[in-house]
């Protein structure tokens, strides 16, 4: 199973790929604005307490792979979902804040080493805004004071667009993080916010499956490492506004 943060890789590296330093050239002086979501900082995990003994009957007593299976499908027919947490990886830590609407696009944030990014997609048309601090670890000082409170425009037409779309489609998301990269052995029942889930490992991962309900995900989070790091699942179903940036903040910034 694929978790959040390796595909957070992907936006970043989209921008740094020189949409920052492009923007530099084109940008002009207008007042910042246009709300997003915060990043989470608070553990992913939320209360969890394994134990060693499996569901008795339901899901939790079917094998390994076709709780996998369930999960699949139930990942594939929701609609909306809110995916916060946090992880290191190569000792930076990435947070993540994001809400995601099949067919339409995701709203959000996203935490990194070098500063702070808000995102929103809508359809073929992603919308990236960084903070100070991202802007002048990427692009320099000089670029940081013209893109502050500016909103970078990526389009489908851009190569670069792939990854926006991979981590922020309701269905290639749900597809890679219920994808296993090996194979999947059943674990511990868990509770993650206050719904009783199971796990499946695949050895580098361990996903949290809802025992109650749909199937959907709970939790994602590395196989080995702190158990405050990973990414919880929730508000299936709850309305996503999306909503285009003024334009007066956006820059159209060409990407290859």
């Amino acid at each position: 199973m694929r978790t959040p943060v390796a595909l957070v890789g992907l936006v970043t590296a989209a921008l740094l790929t020189g949409a920052c330093r492009s923007g530099a050239a084109s940008t002009a002086s207008t007042a910042p604005g246009g709300a997003a979501a915060t990043a989470s900082t608070s553990p992913a995990g939320g209360s969890t307490s394994p134990t060693s003994t499996y569901a008795t009957g339901g899901l939790g007593s079917r094998p390994a792979a076709e709780i996998l299976t369930a999960t699949r499908k139930a990942m594939a027919s929701a609609r909306t979902v809110h995916v916060t947490g946090a992880a290191t990886e190569k000792g930076e830590t990435t947070r993540i804040d994001l809400r995601l609407k099949r067919g339409a696009g995701a709203v959000g944030s996203i935490g990194v080493a070098k500063g702070s990014l808000h995102l929103i997609r809508l359809g073929k048309v992603a919308y990236v805004k960084g903070d100070s601090r991202f802007y002048t670890a990427t692009a320099g000082k000089q670029a940081a004071a013209l893109l502050v409170g500016k909103w970078i425009k990526v389009s489908s037409s851009s190569s670069g667009f792939a990854s926006f779309l991979e981590f922020t489609d309701l269905s290639t998301f749900g597809d890679q993080v219920t994808r296993p990269s090996g194979t999947v052995t059943k674990g511990a029942v868990r509770t993650v916010g206050g719904r009783r889930g199971i796990e499946l490992t695949d050895g580098d991962s361990v996903l949290v499956v809802a025992l109650e309900g749909p199937a959907y995900p709970l939790f994602i989070g590395p196989s080995t490492g702190s158990a405050r790091e990973g990414f919880t699942f929730s508000d299936y179903g709850r309305a996503v506004a999306l909503t285009a940036p003024p334009a007066s903040q956006v820059v159209d910034v060409p990407i290859p």
